[in-house]
């Protein structure tokens, strides 16, 4: 997934890519490895509609991420569930 407010930059930075991969448009987005993705007033919306950050309510297990920007982009959103639950007894 490639977006940006340059459309000039924009296909540079496309071209550039597809000299060293094969690329395919694969028209608007709508979602995008779990996360819902739309468009209003020109700009590109993302949520995770079935994950709340802080705490999984299934298993108990916590959720940490980070987020990664490219200038005002953001570009990748990785998190991870806590790999073990400590239980009280109380």
């Amino acid at each position: 997934m490639a977006t940006g407010s340059e459309t000039e930059v924009l296909q540079r930075f496309i071209n550039e890519l597809n000299k060293k991969f094969a690329l395919k448009d694969m028209g608007q987005l709508h979602h995008f490895l779990g996360i819902e993705v739309w468009w209003h007033d020109s700009r590109l919306h993302l949520t995770q509609t079935r994950c709340r950050l802080g705490s999984c309510p299934d298993d108990k297990r916590s959720t940490a991420g980070y987020f990664i920007y490219l200038g005002d982009n953001l570009i990748a959103w990785p998190s991870k569930n806590q790999h073990v639950v400590a239980r009280s007894s109380t």
